[in-house]
């Protein structure tokens, strides 16, 4: 499937050099309600829920994708408005999950009701890991339980993501919709996501004022992750050519567009790519005082088999002949 990832002209850039994306940690996601689909009215299942997302957190990141690389608001948001770039990547539908969008969140009865089972075992698995690790001559504090307990969520959490898990299959149903349901005021973004455990991925440690920052990298092109385009920001500063330099020895399988705004519809479309000081020097050479374009070119029909079509007026010294008019083309 062929899906886009949105980033800003310097990261982009470096993406495409590096050959990798950065993989979004749960806890810097822009959606407080993130992994936190189900109502939590209800204070017990609230707290759950919380643990349940933290160590989430702790293991495993997300990488972002859309089906829709046209869509105004997300070259605005996340494009540095427009200026940025956008990564066309052909991906196996096995490796991603689609993104579900709810105007309300999802009744925690139902989930309970679906894991019954499941939930029954699980509080039944997690007194026998705390007993196991503790001495059963000493009462355990309040605080070791609580961290005990955390631990033994890691564990289960990082079971049901596994592939190979051999979870009940209500509890992989159950952590799916939690990790793939989102408000509806998302909708926009038709969304596509890839879970990845951190400990698979490149690791970089940044430090900085005595600041320490640690960031995961999924590496491409690989069989879950094949670059096939990227399409330049119509704001963007970065021209095809410096795409085409970026990417060296890709460059024969990646596909490099120029974006521009329809102007029949609120929508981003394909364009081409204007190099105004090339341009400006074709009309010096050639006495040329005005040129414009006309035809499909300002159309949104406009694609990689179009003509251009030009029109231009020569300055009144200028004669130019048939053979001149050959060259210029």
């Amino acid at each position: 499937m062929r899906l886009y990832h949105f980033t800003n002209e310097k990261y982009g850039l470096e993406d495409l050099r590096e050959k990798h994306l950065k993989v979004a940690r749960i806890s810097d996601l822009n959606d407080p309600t993130e992994f936190l689909a189900a109502d939590l009215s209800n204070e017990e299942f609230s707290v759950a829920m919380e643990q349940m997302r933290e160590s989430l957190a702790n293991d495993h990141g997300i990488l972002c994708f859309s089906e829709n690389w046209k869509s105004l608001v997300q070259w605005a948001h996340y494009a540095h408005k427009h200026k940025g770039i956008c990564l066309g990547f052909d991906i196996p539908d096995h490796s991603i999950a689609k993104v579900n969008y709810s105007k309300k969140r999802l009744p925690a009865d139902e989930f309970l009701a679906q894991t019954d089972t499941l939930t029954n075992e699980m509080a039944d698995e997690m007194n026998a890991y705390i007993a196991r690790h503790t001495s059963s001559s000493e009462s355990v504090s309040p605080e070791e339980c609580e961290r005990l307990k955390k631990e033994f969520l890691e564990k289960e959490c990082r079971g049901l993501l596994r592939e190979d898990t051999e979870s009940d299959q209500n509890g992989q149903k159950f952590m799916m919709e939690i990790l793939t349901t989102k408000g509806v005021e998302w909708k926009y973004e038709k969304e596509y996501r890839i879970f990845v455990p951190l400990d698979s991925c490149e690791h970089v440690r940044l430090e900085s004022c005595g600041h320490i920052k640690d960031l995961h990298f999924v590496k491409f092109p690989s069989e879950d992750l094949m670059l096939r385009e990227v399409i330049v920001g119509y704001r963007c500063n970065v021209t095809c050519e410096d795409i085409k330099d970026t990417l060296g020895e890709m460059t024969d399988r990646v596909t490099i567009r120029k974006a521009r705004i329809s102007r029949s519809e609120y929508a981003v479309v394909e364009g081409i790519e204007i190099p105004s000081d090339k341009i400006a020097a074709f009309c010096r050479r050639w006495q040329i005082t005005r040129l414009a374009l006309f035809g499909s070119v300002l159309r949104d029909d406009f694609g990689p088999d179009s003509d251009v079509d030009v029109l231009v007026k020569f300055d009144d010294k200028a004669h130019p002949t048939l053979f001149d008019m050959s060259r210029m083309e």
